[in-house]
């Protein structure tokens, strides 16, 4: 039987647990890394040509929204996810957990821009007016943080319960 830090598995487990973290982890990906880094190429498949403005007015636009470390961010959470399934009841999965955690509050953090997201629409847009748009989506931002803060506690009670007496 294999053996994972202080988990022992059966070789079908172990390859389920693999088969089931592979899948997570694609999700993941898809979801956290490809989606914000190619956001114009979803959004062109499913809207005509001429619902989009030219693509140099909207790169800054989304460039303003996406902060260039979401991806890989992303890429980190892929493979925490991939971890966490497959060590799952080992004492490596409390410190997996609050890794996840805190990627998945810097992922919220980072994509609501602190809570305050400010969007300055290019003036070509908007038929030469400049406006700039701000939004307050901190209590929305909280909110979504809390499950990961408590994935975090229960990573830390994981923890200091493998480590008690």
């Amino acid at each position: 039987m294999p053996k994972i830090f202080d988990l022992e598995l059966k070789t079908t487990s172990l390859a389920l647990r693999i088969v089931i973290g592979i899948i997570a982890a694609a999700i993941t990906f898809f979801v956290f890394y490809y989606l914000p880094a190619n956001l114009l190429s979803p959004i062109s498949q499913f809207l005509p040509a001429q619902a989009l403005p030219p693509l140099s007015t909207l790169d800054p636009l989304l460039s303003s929204i996406i902060d260039p470390m979401l991806p890989m961010i992303g890429l980190v959470l892929t493979v925490l996810i991939f971890l966490e399934y497959l060590l799952r009841g080992s004492k490596a999965y409390g410190p997996i957990l609050i890794l996840t955690a805190l990627s998945f509050i810097a992922y919220l953090y980072l994509l609501f821009n602190g809570g305050t997201m400010t969007i300055a629409p290019p003036v070509s847009l908007l038929m030469g007016t400049s406006v700039d748009i701000a939004l307050d989506l901190t209590i929305m931002m909280i909110l979504l943080m809390l499950p990961s803060i408590l994935n975090m506690i229960k990573g830390m009670v994981l923890i200091t319960r493998k480590s008690g007496p």
